[in-house]
């Protein structure tokens, strides 16, 4: 039995963090057992965030090393994918971990009319006394980090931009496939799906959110991702 620590669930996903939506599906796909942990304050682990593995008296950290070792363990991704295919799934990978993720998090942390709900959401374990000045801390040094990352560097409009370019490209790939890139899923799947996900799982409707989840196509694609894999 492994154990799955990760956040919560939450604005109709299984996490609110999109990593941990991964690592959910990964294992259900597997076929391993396994049960959640629930954790609120990621601090005490190697990397500071979630989720994490309890396996075989180890802790495994990070989505990309947990399926790793499920695929040591015998787990298998990508079945009969061709290698040229499996190398633009690395890259659907880091398009949807190292560029659309950053703007899930630009959504909930930076927009004002959703940053409340994230805030009453995120941090129930923070005493209402304190939460204010704690999470507003922890906001403004978020806030830095995507100014070094760039992205709030971008106008609104710049930054929905490019996201829309993200967004053609996955529904271009979606034409003729139920999946990324074929009509069974694959490992870019539990990364590009979940992303999308909590992009149109905000608590407030907004510009970015309402890209996915007025979109048919991108919300059919969530829609068979979760039913076979939350």
């Amino acid at each position: 039995m492994y154990d799955l620590i990760t956040f919560q669930a939450g604005f109709g996903n299984v996490s609110y963090s999109p990593f941990c939506v991964k690592a959910v599906w990964m294992l259900n796909h597997a076929g391993v057992d396994w049960q959640r942990e629930d954790c609120l304050d990621p601090r005490k682990f190697a990397h500071g965030k979630l989720p994490v593995l309890r396996a075989h008296g180890n802790l495994i950290h990070d989505s990309d090393d947990i399926r790793l070792f499920l695929e040591r363990e015998g787990a298998d991704f990508w079945g009969e994918t061709p290698m040229r295919d499996q190398a633009m799934g690395r890259a659907l990978i880091r398009m949807a971990e190292d560029h659309l993720y950053f703007h899930v998090v630009m959504d909930r942390w930076m927009n004002d009319d959703v940053w409340p709900h994230v805030k009453a959401a995120y941090f129930t374990g923070i005493p209402k006394l304190i939460r204010g000045p704690v999470t507003n801390g922890l906001r403004k040094a978020l806030r830095k980090g995507l100014h070094a990352q760039g992205i709030l560097r971008l106008s609104d409009d710049e930054r929905l931009r490019r996201l829309d370019q993200d967004l053609d490209a996955i529904r271009t790939l979606l034409g003729p496939h139920a999946f990324m890139l074929s009509d069974t899923p694959t490992l870019p799947d539990f990364s590009v799906a979940a992303v999308l996900s909590n992009i149109a799982a905000s608590p407030v409707a907004t510009p970015t959110s309402l890209r996915v989840a007025d979109d048919p196509v991108l919300m059919g694609y969530v829609a068979r991702m979760k039913e076979m894999f939350d």
